[in-house]
């Protein structure tokens, strides 16, 4: 093979300078600029462009008439260094002139490599730093995250877990790390149900799958937990694990919510419909047994109780299922399971334990198998009137009996709405009932007397008994509360039986007023034996307040009380009604209202009121007595009027018999002046 030709250089066509190696040189330095100038663009867009530079300056016409002139030199790889470290090499493959020293070409591609390494090992740097900064982030997510997090290789062995996991679970980094897939299943984990190997269980999850597992704790428990694979390279597998044992409870909560609001709904129907089969007149008892059989009927309601509370501590049975239960009807609980009962002020349940101060009614209770009670107050307004008991003989409900209070509330709230107006009618009448047989037990009362005067001279002509109650109780309400409650002609026996008594001590001669009820003549023949004794002439005072159907019928029995027995008619002039009753009555003796009497020396419409009713009487062939008389100027206004008689705290208050004295009495009256009328 021959050598090949040397060529001579070509002469140019611009002169002599493109001959200069230095002129190359120089113009191919000026073409790599804008491949080494920092320009945004990616390292592999300036390599691009920096072959196109060194392609196009090989090519170029100075460059080619040396080549032509001097020959074809095939430069070496040069390496890309920046800070002594080598980033990689350029390897051109161009043509420069022979003429050029071998150096030439190694410093221009010298210097092209050490630009080249600077720009790209800058780059590389700002690349190592921005991904140094996405793993500490990545890191810092792992280990901050809320849900436990494990990484598995492609063998199933953990290689990665954080904080979250290591406290969820109780285990210690370096435990976890020692496991593999499949270790921390727990015995009651449902995918472990399906019979498959303990180590393939999550190896049969998909990546991306969400589900509920149960991981085995270090302490031995297990727990809820849900959790979401995700698949990463090279075969390994994230998990994120999330503690659902809240939200398990919150559903159980639900449905455990659900299924005593389905009790509630049933007992509240049960309650409503067997008070609508209950019928408008049927008592308090008879309505409890309706409800009680009603709610007997529910699956798991062994015993139900109506109960009232009365007395201000007492708590007595009104209904109640079995028959056989400890407390008869219409008795009162022991004295502490009543305290607890009233003291609770709303719906509360508990386990049956018997205590030792229930001697053998707790006993009895134990042995018909009482498991659990629930109480269901009865409200009436803002105070509780009763209760409705519920409870079970199955230790298997007792639980749901205890726990279920919303149907308890539920059936309070409906029960208050259906029964707590009798219930409160039947407490009020309880305690009533009790609160006077306590007065008339412990005869908590006595009489006092008030003088009653004849105007016109200031004699005492009379008293009229009075009742006082030791708790301070007005008289009329409490004589009221009696006739409520069936006691009133007990209690208006037994007072005008004290007054009858205490009367002895009088002075003798004068009347005795005496207040009843028209009622009371009913039972002529106990009031005529209890007025033979009395000693003295007696006017019985009947209340207008109290109407009477059958006036013949009183009238008829005065008559038979005995021909010295005199009949009054308090409260005249205090209204239109007032004088039909007094023509009925044909009283004795008429006395004017208070209403009358006040000031009646500075009312000319008084005045002539009375002036009329003085007429009425004259003409009914009665008698006035003035009610009420505090003032001398109204005493001697009535005397100017021809009213006969008076009584009020002018001539004496109401006292016991041993404390009037007559002179006190003459005194007051001793100071009437006869007709001053204004």
């Amino acid at each position: 093979m021959g050598q090949r030709p040397r060529h001579k250089p070509a002469q140019s066509a611009k002169g002599d300078h493109a001959r200069d190696p230095h002129d190359a040189l120089d113009l191919l330095r000026k073409g790599l600029e804008p491949a080494l100038t920092p320009t945004g663009a990616p390292m592999t867009e300036r390599l691009r462009r920096l072959r196109a530079v060194v392609a196009a300056r090989a090519s170029s016409e100075p460059t080619r008439t040396i080549g032509l002139a001097s020959g074809m030199v095939l430069a070496a790889a040069v390496w890309m260094t920046a800070a002594h470290i080598v980033l990689g090499t350029v390897s051109p493959a161009h043509a420069l002139p022979e003429e050029l020293s071998d150096l030439v070409p190694i410093a221009v591609f010298a210097t092209i490599g050490t630009a080249l390494g600077l720009r790209w090992g800058a780059e590389r740097e700002d690349a190592l730093r921005a991904m140094q900064a996405s793993e500490a982030r990545a890191r810092d997510l792992f280990e901050q995250s809320g849900d436990g997090i494990l990484v598995s290789d492609a063998t199933g062995r953990y290689i990665a877990v954080n904080r979250a996991c290591c406290r969820m679970l109780g285990y210690a980094r370096e435990e976890l790390l020692t496991m593999r897939a499949g270790d921390l299943t727990a015995a009651d984990d449902p995918v472990g149900h399906l019979g498959m190997q303990p180590r393939l269980i999550e190896a049969t999850n998909e990546p991306g799958a969400l589900v509920e597992r149960r991981y085995r704790k270090r302490d031995g428990t297990s727990l809820p937990v849900e959790v979401r694979y995700r698949a990463l390279p090279d075969g390994r597998v994230q998990r994120n694990v999330r503690d659902i044992t809240e939200r398990l409870r919150a559903a159980a909560a639900l449905r455990e919510s659900e299924a005593h609001l389905a009790l509630a709904a049933r007992i509240d129907h049960a309650l409503t419909e067997s008070l609508r089969q209950v019928p408008a007149e049927a008592s308090l008892e008879e309505a409890g047994r309706v409800i009680c059989a009603t709610l007997a009927a529910i699956p798991g309601i062994d015993f139900v109780a109506v109960q009232g509370f009365v007395n201000g501590s007492d708590v007595i049975e009104l209904a109640h299922v079995p028959a056989a239960f400890p407390t008869p009807l219409g008795a009162a609980l022991p004295t502490h399971r009543a305290r607890d009962i009233r003291q609770a002020r709303g719906p509360f349940a508990q386990y049956w334990r018997p205590l030792p101060e229930d001697g053998a009614w707790g006993e009895q209770v134990t042995a018909l198998g009482l498991q659990a009670l629930a109480v269901g107050p009865i409200v009436h307004g803002d105070h509780v009137d009763g209760s409705v008991v519920l409870g079970t003989a199955d230790p298997a409900f007792a639980p749901t009996l205890v726990e279920q209070m919303p149907g308890l509330a539920s059936l309070g709230a409906a029960s208050s709405g259906l029964f707590a107006e009798r219930m409160h009618a039947r407490r009020l009448t309880i305690e009533l009932r009790a609160r006077v047989e306590d007065i008339l037990a412990s005869r908590a009362f006595h009489p006092v007397f008030q003088p009653i005067v004849e105007l016109g001279s200031g004699e005492v002509v009379g008293y009229e008994a009075l009742t006082r109650f030791d708790s301070g109780q007005r008289p009329d309400l409490c004589f009221d509360d009696a006739w409520t409650v069936g006691s009133g002609p007990e209690l208006e026996f037994a007072t005008l039986q004290a007054a009858l008594a205490e009367a002895k001590a009088l002075p003798a001669g004068r009347w005795l007023d005496l207040n009843l009820s028209p009622r009371l003549l009913q039972d002529t023949g106990r009031l005529r034996l209890l007025l033979r004794g009395a000693g003295r002439p007696i006017v019985l005072e009947i209340t207008e307040h109290e109407v009477i159907a059958d006036y013949p019928a009183v009238r008829q029995a005065i008559g038979d009380l005995g021909h010295d027995i005199r009949l009054a008619v308090d409260d005249a002039g205090a209204g239109i009604a007032n004088f039909g009753h007094i023509i009925e009555l044909a009283p004795d003796f008429v006395k004017l209202d208070i209403s009358l009497v006040r000031r009646v020396n500075a009312n000319l419409g008084r005045q002539a009121l009375v002036v009329a009713m003085r007429h009425f009487a004259r003409t009914a062939g009665c008698r006035l007595v003035a009610e009420g008389i505090e003032t001398l100027e109204e005493a001697n206004t009535l005397a100017g009027l021809d009213v006969e008689f008076g009584q009020g705290y002018l001539f004496g208050y109401p006292e016991v018999a041993a404390r009037l004295r007559d002179e006190t009495v003459g005194r007051a009256a001793g100071e009437l002046t006869g007709a001053e009328v204004a």
